[in-house]
């Protein structure tokens, strides 16, 4: 996401150049099929159902809801950027439930994969939003308990819900911290003095640094090792400004993984288990 943020702004050379960042320059909307429910693999002892969820302007956000008869919890996931629910929902859910089976709730972002409309930064807010109180809502209506979990750009995402909601668990995977940090990382240092960054408000608004220092409930924060789109680094920077109590945190790496499969290390699986085991997740 850093690179996405910089490569699409403009071509460095050794004169000025002025780049002005804004959530249109790497919000990548990719349209793609839903889930065949009849023949997808699921993982053990899980049923899905999907629908459509409307918005207050007109669009319809595709979802699936993956549930276990057993859950005590529903986690409301936010994927990365160009993830769909019909091309890695199921694999996802495979590799959260390796060691834990709460229902789990999976949104196209508006104009991602079955989901109607263009996405911004303030879309994908309000959405958010909606989406939490519904599957809250629900959760909370059964006995569950309800933890948002945000990987790489769906950590932005559930940055503000960690805000303006009230959580019982947060899981931030290969998180953001905020904006002004993620260009300093990916600016060269070489082309510093010849480039002026201006970052539209909209984006300034993501912080997830600010957001951790407003929640004091159960959080997991997992890096990985060889990640170069959103380093360890800025996992770091976050689990340190939480307001969680220390018992209640853990910043776990992911040895040898990169961005993309995280998930898949057993340091991932582990952490999911006994963040789950020790919350009553």
């Amino acid at each position: 996401m850093t690179r996405l943020i910089l490569s699409l702004l403009c071509t460095i050379t050794l004169t000025s150049c002025t780049m002005h960042v804004q959530d249109t320059s790497f919000l990548r909307a990719v349209s793609s099929g839903e889930i065949d429910s009849a023949s997808a693999e699921l993982p053990a002892g899980y049923s899905i159902n999907t629908d459509q969820l409307p918005t207050a302007d007109g669009n319809l956000l595709y979802r699936a809801r993956f549930v276990h008869p057993d859950a005590k919890s529903t986690v409301i996931f936010f994927g990365g950027n160009a993830s769909t629910v019909g091309k890695f929902a199921v694999s996802t859910a495979k590799e959260l439930t390796r060691d834990w089976r709460p229902d789990l709730v999976f949104v196209d972002y508006r104009g991602y994969g079955q989901s109607s409309g263009t996405p911004t930064l303030d879309a994908l807010s309000a959405d958010a939003l909606l989406i939490f109180d519904s599957e809250a809502k629900l959760a909370r209506d059964s006995g569950k308990k309800v933890v948002v979990a945000g990987y790489s750009l769906g950590s932005v995402v559930a940055g503000l819900l960690l805000e303006k909601r009230s959580l019982d668990g947060a899981i931030l995977i290969t998180t953001v911290s905020n904006v002004p940090d993620m260009l300093e990382r990916a600016t060269l240092w070489y082309v510093k003095p010849f480039v002026n960054v201006t970052v539209d408000p909209s984006l300034m608004a993501v912080d997830n640094i600010r957001a951790v220092k407003t929640y004091t409930g159960p959080l997991l924060v997992i890096g990985a090792e060889k990640d170069s789109q959103t380093p360890v680094v800025l996992s770091q920077r976050v689990i340190d400004a939480s307001a969680t109590p220390a018992s209640s945190k853990r910043l776990v790496i992911a040895l040898g993984a990169n961005h993309g499969d995280v998930l898949r290390s057993p340091e991932s699986a582990a952490a999911l288990r006994l963040f789950a085991a020790d919350n009553g997740f």
